[in-house]
């Protein structure tokens, strides 16, 4: 499966357009949401609490260069808001997705360790295209059906 979630910008912060600020911003209030709802809540309810992802169609051209500016600015306000997890990232991404009427796929996996623990990963797939959480071995969790 292609991995958009690897894109990076060459510039630094002086080079973003004033929309990319307004999209970090916009990001770093549901990141900082979200990550302090899995501080305080058990998962289920912090599931109920932001839009599921809409049901992923297929898209064009620009709704997916929507989709991927979207899940950059998210991947940078996560740099600023501590432990933001994988899952943290992709709720934010899902919800912000859902509220913009794109659909989505947020999925969420284990798998057996290296030594023998259980690890978990979380991502989001737009179009067949993992635009954030993607890994070089992604394919080796196995996916929880309907976790979010």
């Amino acid at each position: 499966m292609p991995d958009a979630s690897k894109q990076r910008s060459t510039g630094g912060p002086a080079s973003l357009a004033a929309a990319e600020w307004w999209d970090i911003i916009g990001a770093l209030s549901l990141v900082l949401r979200v990550r302090l709802a899995l501080w305080l809540a058990p998962f289920q309810r912090v599931r109920k609490s932001f839009p599921p992802a809409a049901p992923a169609e297929p898209s064009n051209a620009g709704e997916h260069a929507t989709v991927v500016r979207h899940a950059k600015a998210v991947r940078r306000a996560a740099r600023l808001v501590p432990d933001a997890s994988c899952l943290t990232k992709a709720l934010s991404l899902g919800t912000l997705l859902a509220r913009k009427g794109i659909g989505c796929e947020v999925k969420i996996g284990v798998r057996k360790g290296a030594v023998g623990r259980l690890e978990a990963h979380a991502w989001v797939v737009h179009d067949g295209v993992v635009v954030i959480g993607g890994l070089p071995d992604l394919d080796t969790f196995s996916v929880i059906p309907r976790a979010v």
